[in-house]
């Protein structure tokens, strides 16, 4: 921008040298004295542009200066929010680790809890047919007494 400025002040100059020997070709049949009085006020005006162009050229510095203070403002406020957003994705992958091997743990609990039931109902059933057979027996048992005893008595 600045360059582009630059360019453009000397084409004005240019130009405006080119304006000066023109008028001064025009009026070469003036007295010197004219020529001079009219290259003075072509030079005051070259230099009122002259200062103008630089006091733009000053403002454009400073503008840019802005500019620039203000992208490395905010490319620092983007680097910020990029580390805390790499300390978020790093906290969220340690999380779902955790919760991945929580969950694995869990899976390995229920698949003991699964086996323990299929035991639990293996023991229920064995009971249950020990305790038929106990109740069998126990007839037999009581009934072999019930015999005994009738022999006996028989006997006395």
């Amino acid at each position: 921008l600045v360059r582009e400025h630059t360019i453009e002040t000397e084409k004005l100059l240019v130009q405006q040298k080119a304006d000066l020997e023109r008028t001064l070709n025009l009026y070469s049949g003036n007295t010197k004295e004219e020529q001079v009085r009219l290259m003075k006020i072509e030079i005051s005006e070259l230099n009122l542009m002259l200062q103008d162009a630089n006091c733009q050229k000053e403002e454009v510095r400073q503008d840019l200066s802005h500019q620039l203070e203000q992208l490395s403002m905010e490319k620092c406020s983007l680097q910020n929010q990029v580390d805390d957003l790499c300390q978020e994705l790093s906290f969220a992958r340690e999380q779902i680790q955790r919760a991945k091997q929580t969950i694995n743990e869990k899976d390995s609990k229920l698949h003991e809890v699964d086996v323990l039931q299929i035991t639990v109902g293996d023991l229920k059933a064995q009971l249950a047919s020990a305790s038929e057979v106990k109740q069998e027996l126990e007839l037999k048992h009581d009934a072999e007494v019930t015999n005994y005893k009738i022999k006996l008595e028989m006997l006395e």
